[in-house]
């Protein structure tokens, strides 16, 4: 989160949401305007994040995708206007496809 702060960061791309913990830390983190977009391959944990974004009232800048990883990535790639507009993507997912996250995050 300190990351975003730091660096100003407005929009991440966080892979592996888990419990939302890490996700709740960056929206805090980042400007009213701020979004970021969670991905995540299962809603079975990452139900207590949206239990507690609403908490806070952070929700709004919270994009949860459930999918497998790749595929969001892809999709988002794919959407115009995405290609080149996240300023920070945080990866924390499964180590297998570590690789193929971190080259669709460079684009």
């Amino acid at each position: 989160a300190w990351l975003c702060a730091l660096t100003g960061a407005k929009k991440v791309i966080e892979v592996g949401v888990f419990r939302g913990s890490t996700t709740l830390a960056i929206a805090r983190a980042l400007p009213t305007d701020g979004k970021i977009i969670g991905l995540d391959v299962s809603d079975e944990f990452t139900k207590d994040g949206i239990e507690a974004w609403k908490a806070v009232g952070l929700e709004s800048k919270i994009d949860l995708r459930i999918a497998p990883a790749t595929e969001s990535l892809q999709n988002l790639l794919n959407t115009p206007g995405e290609e080149g507009t996240f300023d920070l993507s945080f990866i924390d997912a499964d180590k297998v496809n570590y690789d193929v996250y971190y080259e669709q995050s460079l684009k």
